[in-house]
Parts: structure tokens; sequence; C-alpha cells
């Protein structure tokens, strides 16, 4: 089942659309404490739904994804569907990325054969809405990095996807910058784009000060 959830996404045609997911409530996670747990509602905006889609979610350290008891028993990363739009057929997958501490890869998709009745639609007809709840907890206190939503696309009727731009939740003044602010580094403390935290920028792109900076050197 989890390779023909990961075909599904994999054998999409690339195209252009009007796509993209964000977090429905960005500011869950401001006063994030360690113990704590809060939820964040991934929500999908877009003009037409999907029958599959992929993302890759990565924690800084000191935050990471909590889990929770399974129908099988087992303690599995707390990352479930959310919305009224799945049906019996819509699977997610969930698994850890094999070396990166706090990454998670997240696909959904139809194993139903049938357009009509394959996209994720809400109950209402509208492709608009929730569409995942990821539970985080904090391992430390006051940690300030974002969360990174990264190398996401969903697939369309008629094998299209569609590639969206990387997006963050903030955690505790934690701040992604769309456009890169500036050639070099200022004192502070320094993230990677994993959201590990640093003691030396090199070349490449960092989270500085909460701000999202270039080194070319």
């Amino acid at each position: 089942m989890k390779k023909i959830l990961l075909s599904i996404v994999a054998m999409t045609a690339a195209i252009t659309a009007s796509a993209q997911f964000a977090p429905e409530n960005r500011d869950a996670l401001s006063d994030f404490k360690k113990g704590d747990k809060k939820q964040v509602i991934l929500t999908l905006e877009t003009a037409e739904a999907p029958v599959a889609y992929n993302l890759y979610i990565t924690c800084p350290e000191g935050i990471d994804v909590d889990l929770y008891e399974n129908d099988d028993e087992e303690m599995v990363p707390d990352i479930q569907k959310a919305g009224n739009r799945y049906k019996s057929h819509h699977g997610l997958t969930v698994k850890p990325v094999n070396g990166v501490p706090g990454k998670y890869m997240v696909a959904c998709a139809s194993t139903n054969g049938s357009a009509s009745t394959a996209t994720l639609k809400n109950t209402d007809g509208e492709p608009k809405g929730a569409v995942l709840a990821i539970t985080f907890v904090a391992k430390e206190d006051n940690v300030k990095a974002p969360i990174m939503i990264t190398e996401s696309l969903a697939g369309f009727v008629g094998g299209s996807k569609t590639t969206f731009d990387d997006w963050a939740i903030d955690v505790n003044g934690g701040t992604a910058i769309n456009g890169i602010s500036a050639d070099e580094t200022k004192s502070g403390v320094i993230y990677n784009m994993a959201g590990q935290r640093v003691s030396k920028a090199t070349k490449g792109i960092y989270v500085v000060d909460g701000k999202k900076v270039a080194v070319s050197k």
C-alpha cells in the first residue's frame, strides 16, 4: 500500500496549476515551552482538489512531532488526516526520513481508479479546507526557529502535478522570509535550513536572528 501511494504521487507529469498548502493556525506555537504539545492544522488553498499530495516536515532542534498510539498499538508520529474530505480509499503514509532527526515525509493518495470520486474535495464540494492535523511537542524551552514545510506537491486528475513554494511555521519568534535578505550573517543564533543550530555559517542559506540570509563565501 505504501508503495502504491508513493507511486501515484511520483508518476504525475509537471504542469502549472494554482494550489498551495498553508498553516491554518500559524501562531499556534507561540510561547511554546518544554513539555508543551500543540496542534497545527494544515489547510489546502486551491481552485482544484488534488487526488494526491506529499510534503516534508522538518523540525528545528528542540521541537519534534509528538507520538500517539495507533490502532495497531504502535507509537507513530502524530500526523493525521483532518477535515471532511477523506474517503475510505484515501490512504495517508507518514515516515521518518532516515538519518534526519525531526524530519518526516507525508504522502496521501487515492487508490480508487475513478477520477470522479478520487479527488480530495470536502463534503460540500469545495477543495479548500483542512488536510492534516500535526501535533508538535517542545523538547526544550524558548526555541526560536521555523518548522519548515518543503518539497510539497500535489497530483491532479489527468496526471498533472504542481509544486509549491516552501513555507514555515514560526516557533517563538522564528521567522522565514521568502526572499534573501543579506549577503552576510550577523551575530546571533544561526540555524541551517534543516532547522539545526550551527556555530558558524559557511556558504549557503541560514536563519539568523529570525531571518533567512544567504552566505556567498
